[in-house]
């Protein structure tokens, strides 16, 4: 259990490194609305995932620690595409004056 706990803790945490990683490279004038919320909401759920051992005495099981590892997994595969800041695709259209 306490090895499940842990486990669970790291990729919670690994999951809110990521999504601030990519917060940092967004702006509300340059990133779609869309893309700023999916970020922040990754973001609440890994520290609500943090919280909830203490808070809830919940207890992760091999279901929901292999489903936030495959979050993390995709997540730290995607993070290639934003190594150079916000890929084009989830930035705004600029305006042409």
């Amino acid at each position: 259990m306490i090895i499940s706990l842990i486990i669970h803790e790291m990729l919670c945490a690994a999951l809110f490194y990521m999504a601030f990683c990519r917060a940092v490279h967004t702006s509300e004038e340059t990133t779609k609305l869309s893309v700023r919320l999916a970020i922040c909401a990754l973001g609440a759920v890994a520290c609500l995932g943090m919280a909830a051992p203490i808070v809830w005495c919940w207890t992760p099981n091999w279901y929901t620690s292999a489903l936030l590892a495959a979050v993390v997994i995709s997540q730290s595969i995607f993070s290639v595409q934003w190594r150079n800041g916000v890929p084009k695709d989830f930035c705004r259209p600029t305006e042409q004056s």
